[in-house]
């Protein structure tokens, strides 16, 4: 006979249906953003509360980085089978596009034939959806490239993401300067 595996706290999570691929990491980042594993059963309430509180902002953290900045938020505690679990319903609301995306790269990385290759497939177009992630690979990206060609000395000049979630926009400004090529 198999012992029974003890009652153990969980987060549930009801209302998440974004693009089929987003859909799965949005659930499993905001699941690792909130480890219950080292929480018992038998939780005081007011801790409860405080796990419950810190749930939701670290939810509205995972859902702003994948360009959510309205979403609408219900947190439920619940008790089943003799532990709690806390029950999340999430209405996304609209995902913040991106209006403007101005990246220029001055000095002699601008004719490099890797760079203007990278800045054909950049990981972010204008109208797509904003995903904070993918605006600090394209960042790391001119930086390796820079470094890579010997612009040791290359930096930004301008690194600016405006996001108007009034108005589900975000406008990104990068300019590079790649320096002297060593």
């Amino acid at each position: 006979l198999m012992a029974k595996e003890p009652a153990r706290p969980s987060i549930i999570i009801e209302g998440i249906e974004a693009a089929e691929s987003d859909e799965e990491s949005i659930e499993e980042n905001i699941r690792s953003s909130t480890d219950l594993s080292g929480y018992e059963c038998d939780l005081p309430h007011w801790r409860l509360t405080r796990l419950g509180k810190l749930t939701q902002k670290n939810t509205e953290q995972v859902l702003r980085a994948r360009g959510y900045y309205r979403p609408k938020i219900k947190l439920e505690i619940e008790q089943k089978q003799g532990c709690w679990n806390l029950k999340l319903a999430i209405k996304l609301g609209k995902q913040v596009l991106i209006r403007k995306l101005d990246i220029s790269v001055s000095g002699e990385l601008a004719d490099i034939k890797a760079y203007r290759k990278y800045k054909k497939n950049l990981p972010l177009k204008k109208g797509q959806s904003l995903n904070h992630a993918n605006y600090e690979k394209i960042k790391t990206a001119i930086e390796t490239l820079a470094s890579q060609y010997g612009f040791f000395e290359g930096q930004f000049t301008r690194h600016q993401l405006i996001v108007e979630p009034s108005r589900n926009a975000a406008d990104i400004d990068l300019a590079f300067d790649s320096g002297p090529r060593y």
